[in-house]
């Protein structure tokens, strides 16, 4: 069976081919230019998504995203929803952010899982810095949840069938 990536060059070197044209992906320069966009707490948040997110493909739920998939594995709406979120949690939030002294990477990374209740997130701040970080992060773990949960699938069937896409719970 031909991978995804394999199947993606044998369409661009037949287009190229008959009909003369480039043998850019047309689909991936969005994408490209967006995930190029993409700040150091975006870029470790949609990690933590794939890192924490399977791709159900077994029973017991799979091989984590990150493992098989990447950027280009995502439908460029997913994505420009995802650095949404994390434009406005930073534009809102990221006062009280600097007050717990952690950089943009760990940050993006626990509004991930704090947003979607993976056990850890901004709430364990408290575990290993001082008690005013406990104040903040309890603060900023409700703020994370408050955005509800978001998840990411796969379409099965049609046009965009094995694209990776994010729906709120």
């Amino acid at each position: 069976m031909m991978k995804r990536e394999e199947l993606r060059q044998l369409i661009r070197e037949c287009l190229t081919e008959m009909l003369g044209i480039d043998d850019d992906d047309p689909m991936d320069a969005p994408r490209e230019t967006l995930v190029k966009s993409f700040d150091d707490f975006t870029n470790a948040y949609v990690a933590a998504a794939m890192a924490t997110s399977t791709d159900n493909r077994t029973p017991s739920g799979g091989e984590p995203l990150d493992k098989n998939y990447n950027y280009t594995d995502f439908h460029v709406d997913t994505l420009k929803r995802m650095k949404k979120d994390c434009e406005d949690f930073q534009q809102r939030f990221g006062q009280y952010v600097q007050q717990l002294r952690i950089d943009d990477s760990e940050a993006g990374t626990m509004f991930w899982l704090s947003r979607n209740g993976h056990g850890t997130g901004f709430w364990d701040v408290k575990d290993w810095r001082d008690e005013r970080a406990e104040a903040w992060g309890d603060l900023l773990h409700k703020v994370a949840k408050s955005y509800g949960q978001y998840d990411l699938y796969f379409a099965d069937s049609g046009r965009w069938d094995g694209l990776i896409f994010g729906y709120p719970s």
